[in-house]
């Protein structure tokens, strides 16, 4: 196959951190379809706006129905759609004062046949196609609203993945190829005035333009080459390197110029467009120690756990059970949670309570860590991801190692004292908006400070009460 002479450019950036010797999962990962028996979705937008119920227990939908919409019609926001045909079970209310979203609870019901719902797509001219998608794509593009394809004119696709546990392309493309081109293919029909970037790693340049050889896009892609530094998947750290303009994590980038997705979105995005219905499923890699139980299942979105690792047949007895990345994600304890358009990968990591032998002098033989210490760069072993805490929380010593691996440049020891001591005017002026929330800080502190949960605390007390003292930066990223 020919090589497509496609536009490459290398983007460095100072920071970041590098994880060798962990896991990568890269080719052969199956791709397993589950679809369960009940789902509870919730009723909100992608940014957590309430919706208006259009359904009633005992009504029968299909899968891609609308069941919530915007209780005004002005506000063009993006509806929740029935992820499973079924009928409604219950409607769930919030509980008074409580940040919970109403959730409708649908169980699965194939035996009745109705006519197909007005909201179903039907392929029937092109032009009313774009149109339609367009009012779910920013289900997949993380925007509460429906962006115009005339003010689109960057598309950026994201195929990079430096976790501790990577997913590379190859997996994600694994009999998901042909969903990815049609993607690809709609959003330069649809968005055709734009010009599409796809960010990855220099080691998978060679994947990208073999799947972009099938595509006739050279002369609108242009391939951004980031290195393997962790966050540079994170898609505030994207843009803002991409465009030359400060993103801020504390408001999400409305700009209707700029679309973002990943592989998954992407893949997903093809699926919809293959099936004529709205996009209903998420992509979810489930990353365990046995190497057999590794793999990627598409499910419906309201899915629980329970239901998942049922299927999948993974016992969590003895082990912790993480939503998103090692860095960044959370702990989920309750087996009945539900699982949103928000769950990006589970990782189900042994619980770890004691500690190794020397663990104070080798952090290095499990567990990466920016500490220089005795033998932890020295004994070339794969690094095996456990739950150990590896330390216990000591007083600031002042090092500076968070600012060295800060990808954004900021000085998280002095965030931190602002944030702690409820000085956000003065977080506000150090630039703490630029925070993208990858975690680097907590991860390198050798005193185990949590700065990454105390920054995270902080914006969000911004956002609801401070706002309004954020201002346009004049320097980039």
């Amino acid at each position: 196959m020919d090589k497509l002479p496609v536009k490459q450019k290398k983007i460095s950036f100072k920071g970041g951190y590098r994880f060798n010797k962990f896991p990568i999962i890269d080719t052969n990962l199956p791709c397993k379809t589950f679809e369960p028996e009940y789902v509870s979705i919730p009723l909100c937008t992608s940014d957590g706006q309430q919706l208006k119920p259009q359904v009633r227990q005992g009504h029968f939908v299909r899968k891609g129905d609308i069941i919530a919409k915007p209780s005004t019609p002005d506000i063009n926001l993006t509806p929740v759609f029935a992820s499973i045909t079924g009928r409604i079970d219950n409607t769930v209310g919030a509980p008074a004062g409580s940040k919970a979203t109403d959730t409708i609870l649908i169980k699965k019901d194939a035996s009745t046949v109705v006519p197909s719902a007005q909201n179903t797509l039907s392929p029937i001219r092109q032009e009313c196609k774009i149109k339609q998608y367009l009012k779910y794509l920013p289900l997949l593009c993380g925007l509460p609203r429906i962006p115009s394809p005339a003010e689109v004119s960057h598309i950026f696709i994201s195929a990079v993945n430096i976790q501790p546990i990577v997913v590379g392309i190859n997996a994600w493309l694994h009999g998901n190829d042909q969903a990815a081109r049609t993607a690809l293919d709609f959003l330069r029909e649809c968005c055709a005035q734009s010009h599409i970037t796809i960010s990855c790693h220099s080691k998978e340049i060679r994947s990208i333009e073999k799947f972009l050889s099938l595509n006739n896009c050279k002369d609108r892609c242009t391939l951004a080459v980031f290195p393997e530094k962790y966050p540079s998947d994170n898609r505030y750290f994207q843009i803002g390197i991409l465009t030359g303009k400060p993103v801020s994590s504390i408001r999400e980038p409305i700009d209707p110029g700029y679309l973002f997705l990943d592989m998954r979105s992407l893949i997903l995005l093809g699926y919809a467009l293959q099936n004529s219905a709205p996009p209903t499923d998420i992509l979810v890699p489930v990353y365990c120690e046995d190497p057999d139980m590794r793999t990627i299942v598409k499910i419906p979105v309201g899915t629980s756990l329970e239901q998942l690792f049922s299927f999948l047949h993974i016992d969590v007895r003895g082990n912790r059970v993480i939503e998103g990345g090692l860095l960044t994600g959370k702990e989920i304890i309750d087996p009945t949670y539900i699982l949103t358009r928000s769950t990006e990968s589970l990782t189900v990591l042994p619980e770890k309570i004691t500690r190794s032998f020397l663990w104070f002098l080798r952090p290095g033989r499990n567990l990466d860590s920016y500490t220089r210490c005795f033998a932890s760069t020295l004994i070339p072993s794969e690094k095996k991801p456990t739950t150990g805490s590896q330390g216990s929380l000591r007083a600031c010593i002042n090092c500076g190692y968070c600012a060295d691996v800060c990808p954004v440049g900021l000085y998280p020891n002095v965030l931190y004292n602002y944030a702690t001591h409820d000085l956000l005017e003065e977080a506000i002026e150090k630039n703490i908006d630029r925070c993208v929330d990858c975690g680097l800080c907590t991860y390198v502190c050798p005193s185990k400070i949590p700065v990454a949960s105390a920054l995270y605390n902080a914006k969000q007390t911004i956002y609801t009460d401070c706002s309004h003292l954020i201002h346009n930066r004049s320097h980039c990223l």
